[in-house]
C-alpha cells in the first residue's frame, strides 16, 4: 500500500525540525514561484486505516486563501493555494484510491482542475468531478494557475 517515506529535499525555510531531513509523509505538495511552504501529506489526514495502521482513505483539500485580514474561519482547506477569487475555498481534493493504489486529484467545484496539461472537469454539483491519477511531479493547476 502507500508506506510512508522520507523526503530529502529539505526546503529552504523551513522549520529548524523539517530542515535535511524532511517528515514522514506520503506525498508533498509544493507550490511553483510561490512563497507558500510545503504542504505534507501525513498521518493526520488518514481517516480509516486497515489493522496494520495502514491507510485506507486520506483525503486533503485545496482552495482559497483568505485575503490579507479576512475572515480566517471561512476558509477551511487543508492547503491554501492563493487568494485569486477565480479558486475556489475549496476547489479540489487530492485523494487515496485504495483499490487502485494510487492519489488522485479531482475538483470539488463547478471549475476544472488541470494536471500536466490536461483537463479534468468539475461538476455541476461540484462535488463529481473527474479524477486523475497524480504521479511523482504531477503539476496541478487550478485558476490558471500553478500550486
Amino acid at each position: 500500500c502507500c508506506q510512508p517515506y522520507h523526503m530529502m529535499s529539505g526546503a529552504p525555510g523551513a522549520p529548524a525540525a523539517a530542515r535535511g531531513k524532511e517528515p514522514l509523509a506520503y506525498a508533498k505538495i509544493a507550490t511553483k514561484g510561490d512563497p507558500i511552504m510545503p504542504f505534507y501529506i501525513t498521518d493526520q489526514y488518514a481517516s480509516d486505516v486497515d489493522e496494520n495502521g495502514v491507510p485506507r482513505k486520506i483525503e486533503v483539500t485545496l482552495g482559497r486563501s483568505p485575503q490579507p485580514g479576512g475572515n480566517v474561519e471561512m476558509f477551511d482547506a487543508d492547503f491554501h493555494i492563493g487568494n485569486r477569487m477565480k479558486i475556489s475555498k475549496k476547489h479540489a481534493l487530492i485523494f487515496w484510491n485504495h483499490e487502485l493504489q494510487v492519489f488522485q486529484v479531482k475538483s470539488i467545484c463547478k471549475n476544472a482542475v488541470k494536471v500536466n496539461g490536461q483537463t479534468y472537469a468539475g461538476s455541476s454539483d461540484g462535488k463529481s468531478g473527474t479524477p486523475c491519477t497524480l504521479e511523482s511531479q504531477s503539476c496541478i493547476q487550478v485558476a490558471d494557475g500553478t500550486p
